[in-house]
């Protein structure tokens, strides 16, 4: 008899585990529409911000968005992503710290990145071999139109404004 109680305890703490996790995945001004459960993956953090990745999504063209944040999964083309960072500098050299730098592919999704100290800018996940025009927008300088394409990773790419 206490095989049977214990079995059924058991169940019983399984199946509310599980109503627990699916109420879990809705609330206030966000659900989450589909989810995987996949082997492996790895992690990922920087200032208020983790992502954990899994192998294996069967849902590998989704992508989501909203408010700033946007994000693709699934698989990247041509083996992943590619880091460029550089300056945003005056027709003097001067750095610039105002205006966002925003690299838009050709189907219109774009990143931004905000120039810091001196004009330094980075952009973490563009895409490899995909041509991006470059605009900037900033009220004392004005910047020609340009466009990048990168294959591998970019440091120091200085974007200059007219005199």
């Amino acid at each position: 008899m206490n095989t049977k109680r214990s079995s059924l305890f058991f169940v019983m703490v399984i199946l509310a585990g599980v109503a627990v996790s699916a109420a879990a995945q809705s609330g206030d001004n966000f659900s989450i529409a589909k989810s995987a459960i996949s082997n492996g993956g790895d992690s990922s953090s920087g200032g208020d911000y983790t992502v954990k990745a899994s192998l294996g999504q069967a849902f590998a063209t989704e992508a989501s968005s909203g408010g700033s944040f946007n994000t693709r999964s699934g698989f990247w083309p041509d083996g992943g992503i590619v880091v460029v960072s550089g300056q945003l500098w005056t027709s003097q050299g001067r750095g610039i710290r105002r205006g966002p730098i925003r690299f838009t592919d050709p189907q219109g999704n774009y990143f931004v990145a905000h120039p810091g100290v001196n004009g330094q800018y980075r952009f973490n996940s563009l895409i490899p071999n995909t041509a991006y025009m470059v605009t900037i927008q900033n009220t004392r300088f004005q910047f020609p139109p340009q466009s990048f394409t990168f294959s591998d990773n970019a440091a120091n790419l200085t974007i200059m404004a007219l005199p």
